[in-house]
């Protein structure tokens, strides 16, 4: 049985690699843990995702353009998936 063997999962890089580790993780009970936002997979009862929430990241955001007093800004992702 793999339980014995592993502690966790780790999410890989590929967004089909990643929906099928996830599925494993669950199935064998073993923590999944992910470092990126994916809103078209949700996350399983064993699953941890580190990326930082929406909201918080948002109000983070928001409180560096009140500091900083910022009339204009520009956001840029990195790719089309991006949120």
């Amino acid at each position: 049985m793999m339980r014995g063997g592993i502690a966790a999962m780790f999410a890989p890089v590929s967004d089909v690699s990643r929906a099928h580790i996830q599925a494993l993780s669950n199935a064998f009970e073993v923590p999944y843990i992910d470092v990126a936002w994916d809103a078209k997979i949700p996350l399983e009862n064993y699953s941890i995702n580190l990326f930082p929430d929406r909201e918080v990241l948002g109000k983070a955001n928001a409180d560096l353009i009140k500091y900083w007093d910022w009339k204009m800004f520009t956001v840029i992702y990195e790719d089309s998936h991006s949120e």
